[in-house]
């Protein structure tokens, strides 16, 4: 058996004003929630900003400065590129004549 409950005429709200049922109470509840998360995310980045790369576009006239490269494989030869640019005025190029695996990091802190 299916029971639909109305309110009495007396009772129905006015049109127009919006009505806070359970549902858009925990809607709003979660919204809440989640938008005091991101505030404290976003405050939290401002007073502990993460770390950064040294030299992230290998614009240092220092060829690898503050990279380490470690390489397997065939012997590679790594330059800087002013030709082929992503940003700033200069990228780094690295060529192998046969197969090599080759990876640049460094410590962040």
């Amino acid at each position: 058996m299916i029971r639909v409950d109305t309110l009495p005429e007396s009772r129905e709200r006015p049109a127009g004003n919006h009505a806070r049922t359970p549902m858009t109470t925990l809607i709003s509840i979660i919204l809440i929630l989640l938008l005091s998360q991101r505030a404290e995310a976003i405050a939290a980045q401002q007073t502990n900003p993460q770390p950064t790369l040294a030299n992230a576009g290998f614009e240092s006239p220092r060829l690898l400065d503050g990279w380490e490269i470690v390489t397997y494989g065939a012997r590679v030869d790594v330059a800087i590129d002013d030709k082929e640019v992503h940003e700033g005025r200069q990228s780094l190029r690295v060529t192998a004549s046969e197969a090599s695996d080759t990876a640049l990091g460094q410590e962040v802190c």
